[in-house]
């Protein structure tokens, strides 16, 4: 059955490949309610590595849920409310801030495969799990507004292709 799928996928990728189907462009409505989707379930997954954190006070099971803390947050940057201060610079922002925020889940979580099963010193609360990332967001979204102007530009939307009604 494997083999099935891994032949199904390599023919689709292949199909894509060679332009047979046509790869599209961003559908801002379809990615919104992805990323929304992403962000709950990512929420709901570090809600239970809290439970277990306090449970377990390990090292492991803190990196972890920061991690997906991350990555909840990390679809939460690209909206209006916190784009809004860098008036026109936002649409760099909304392409680089999520990614880095993106590339620091991934190495926290990494990290936690890597770390072992430590334990904390004291127990784990709330503020302290939290307020680590909330310092480094704050940070993140400073540093790369002041940087805006130098980023590399985004995919322009202007290249879209229409829908054409047929």
């Amino acid at each position: 059955m494997e083999w099935l799928a891994l032949g199904f996928g390599a023919l689709l990728t292949g199909l894509v490949l060679a332009r047979v189907i046509g790869f599209e462009y961003r559908n801002a409505a379809a990615h919104l309610v992805l990323d929304t989707v992403d962000a709950c379930v990512a929420l709901l997954v570090s809600y239970l590595f809290y439970g277990r954190l306090l449970r377990g006070r390990r090292v492991q099971d803190l990196l972890l849920l920061q991690g997906l803390l991350l990555l909840a947050s990390a679809n939460l940057s690209t909206s209006a409310v916190l784009l809004s201060a860098f008036d026109g610079r936002s649409d760099r922002l909304e392409v680089w801030l999520p990614l880095t925020i993106r590339v620091a889940a991934a190495v926290l979580i990494a990290s936690a495969a890597l770390i072992g099963p430590r334990r904390l010193l004291r127990r784990a609360s709330p503020v302290g799990v939290l307020a680590p990332l909330a310092c480094g967001l704050v940070i993140t979204y400073l540093l790369l507004g002041a940087v805006s102007s130098r980023l590399p530009q985004a995919l322009d939307s202007g290249d879209s292709p229409t829908l054409l009604s047929g």
